[in-house]
């Protein structure tokens, strides 16, 4: 839920007000509560508001105190109030920044952070190359699926790879458009699917090459693209194309910004494809 890896601080400092408390409920609120307090949640439904603590989020950049957030937060009526809390909560103990076990704890990697003797990139690039699925503590990621893969290591080869079939065809490698790292990134669970998920995407190029006009082009993408995510869709009942669609594009750029954040990626052609930056490439 934490869209801006760049906010993951702000975030760690209202959880710091609730650190050595058990987990329960109260400080699930309380937690959020203090995003309020400390102006880290920018975007707070105003329509129950009263007059007074509209004026005071329109007010300057202080910080509210407790009471006056709590007053914000209450006539709010958040309705499952404290799943605010654990959604906030979850990418800080995934980053190695919190824990919640017994009770809630800043780790030494998140206090460091937060007396700013290490900085987010740095966090960020030891975070991903050790990001794995499966995982123990992930339930939904589970081998039998088929998922084996470093998620950043796998988006890297991705790239790599279809810039080297892209080349060999006597073409200029550009990395993969802003919708091709959408669709393919979040959908690439295991490092067998590599090469033949690179091809695909090569494959989809040479085939929109064929199209005449705007529209053409729009349904080879479509119908093909179709065709791509029929397993996903056929996993469940409730899919959609225009819900997956939705969502991969959600994971896409959630991926991203928190890939850019080793800076082993950067945008290109006006920031249409993501690509590997050239000062990572002998690592890469």
């Amino acid at each position: 839920s934490i869209r801006d890896p760049l906010r993951v601080p702000d975030f760690l400092r209202a959880l710091a007000q609730v650190e050595g408390r058990v987990w329960d409920h109260k400080a699930q609120d309380d937690f959020y509560i203090h995003q309020i307090a400390l102006r880290v949640r920018k975007k707070i439904s105003r329509a129950k508001l009263s007059t007074e603590s509209i004026r005071l989020l329109d007010s300057s950049e202080d910080d509210l105190s407790y009471e006056q957030a709590r007053k914000i937060f209450d006539e709010n009526q958040y309705v499952g109030s404290g799943m605010r809390g654990r959604n906030d909560i979850a990418l800080l103990v995934d980053l190695g920044l919190a824990d919640k076990t017994d009770k809630v704890r800043i780790t030494s990697l998140g206090r460091a952070l937060l007396n700013h003797e290490i900085e987010m990139k740095e966090i960020m690039l030891n975070f991903v190359l050790k990001f794995q699925v499966p995982q123990p503590e992930h339930s939904k990621y589970k081998q039998e699926v088929g998922y084996a893969i470093r998620p950043f290591a796998g988006t890297l080869a991705l790239i790599n790879k279809v810039n080297s079939i892209w080349a060999y065809a006597g073409n200029e490698p550009k990395g993969l458009s802003w919708d091709e790292f959408c669709i393919f990134v979040p959908t690439l669970i295991s490092y067998s699917q590599i090469d033949s998920q690179a091809q695909f995407v090569v494959d989809l190029r040479n085939k929109l090459k064929a199209g005449k006009t705007p529209k053409e082009k729009d349904q080879i993408f479509k119908s093909n693209i179709q065709y791509f995510l029929k397993p996903l869709l056929e996993r469940s009942e409730k899919a959609t194309d225009k819900k997956v669609l939705n969502n991969l594009f959600d994971y896409g750029d959630n991926a991203f910004r928190y890939f850019q954040q080793s800076m082993f990626l950067s945008l290109r052609g006006g920031g249409r494809y993501v690509d590997i930056s050239p000062l990572a490439e002998a690592q890469v």
